[in-house]
């Protein structure tokens, strides 16, 4: 777009002159350098315009773009809420299963510790399983009644259901505590 001191350096300068043939030649002047310029107004309007044209279609462009990614934003927000609300969903499924689960495991062990504190399993009496004591040991240190004694022992731990040998030697002590074979502290009589 051109400038006022553009436009004012291209105007012929206008002269008055008294006569009036002077007059229609300036003012015929006038009227040309007018022309002239408003030619170049409208040239430089019409460029104007061209480029608000072009803004303006630039605009309408990412306006669409906009609403194109607005559009597939919503729809990817949209499937991720989907997805979401599915896993909850079958997530609290399952959480109610395992509850109920829970609660019928709750309801047998109260069933079981029942029958246990009555000494009832499966409609059968508790029965008290009678556990020789090992025969007296008489002090004899021959082989074959060590050896009878061990055995005896190892014939109740078998009863009882002890089956480690950890446990057998952690039990020890207080079976021979409880023995007749104890003489209350300088060991064991043989």
């Amino acid at each position: 777009m051109a400038s006022q001191s553009d436009v004012a350096s291209q105007q012929p300068e206008i002269q008055e002159q008294g006569s009036g043939r002077g007059k229609k030649a300036n003012s015929r002047d006038i009227w040309s350098t007018m022309d002239g310029r408003l030619a170049k107004v409208e040239v430089t309007v019409a460029d104007v315009r061209d480029k608000f044209d072009k803004v303006e279609a630039c605009f309408e462009d990412m306006d669409s773009r906009a609403e194109e990614l607005k559009g597939e934003m919503q729809s990817a927000l949209n499937e991720t809420i989907d997805m979401l609300t599915q896993r909850n969903e079958t997530l609290e499924a399952m959480m109610e299963t395992m509850r109920k689960e829970f609660e019928e495991l709750k309801g047998e062990l109260t069933a079981w510790k029942t029958a246990i504190r009555n000494g009832v399993i499966a409609g059968v009496p508790k029965s008290r399983v009678e556990i020789p004591k090992p025969k007296e040991f008489k002090g004899i240190r021959a082989a074959k009644e060590v050896d009878k004694f061990l055995w005896e022992m190892e014939q109740c731990f078998q009863l009882v259901g002890m089956q480690d040998d950890a446990s057998k030697v952690a039990l020890l002590p207080c079976i021979l505590l409880m023995s007749p074979y104890y003489d209350g502290g300088a060991g064991v009589m043989m």
